[in-house]
């Protein structure tokens, strides 16, 4: 709802849900998927812990996909700056062979077989997190991950 308007969706569930946040213990946004030509990419927004155990498991299971930790324009950003670590999921497609949000934007740059890709990462990340006895990850938000959000949210660092 409304993510390319300014997160407007995002931010009023969050608002309106402060209760049910307590539930969540990570998020898993699948943003940009179905590129022809194009690289999985996984950005965490959260702690490390959470890079390595995705990097881990896409490793071992043969999955292509660059992992890393940072921040990412979507819908997660608001869980975030509510403590709540996010798993991004985007398929960035080379330069000059996808377009997105702008008049070049059309089905003939995405295949299915590319959106069914990042459909099965997903598929398995969540059934393996949600499965879990216990977390394989810290769920904590780390300070260079706060500091980012809040750069981004264009907060005010407090001066002691």
């Amino acid at each position: 709802g409304s993510e390319e308007r300014g997160l407007l969706g995002s931010f009023a569930y969050v608002k309106n849900n402060e209760e049910e946040l307590k539930n969540i213990k990570f998020i898993l946004n699948a943003d940009v998927g179905a590129c022809v030509l194009g690289v999985d990419n996984i950005i965490v927004t959260g702690h490390e812990s959470i890079v390595h155990a995705i990097d881990f498991i896409t490793k071992e299971k043969g999955i292509s996909a660059c992992v890393k930790q940072g921040i990412y324009s979507s819908d997660h950003i608001p869980f975030v700056d509510k403590g709540i670590p996010a798993i991004n999921f985007v398929r960035n497609g080379a330069r000059g062979a996808s377009h997105i949000h702008d008049r070049h934007d059309t089905m003939f740059f995405l295949s299915a077989d590319a959106l069914q890709k990042t459909i099965d990462l997903v598929e398995l990340l969540s059934n393996m997190f949600v499965n879990a006895v216990a977390l394989p990850f810290n769920s904590e938000i780390p300070e260079n991950v706060k500091k980012d959000i809040n750069k981004y949210l264009g907060k005010e660092e407090k001066k002691s």
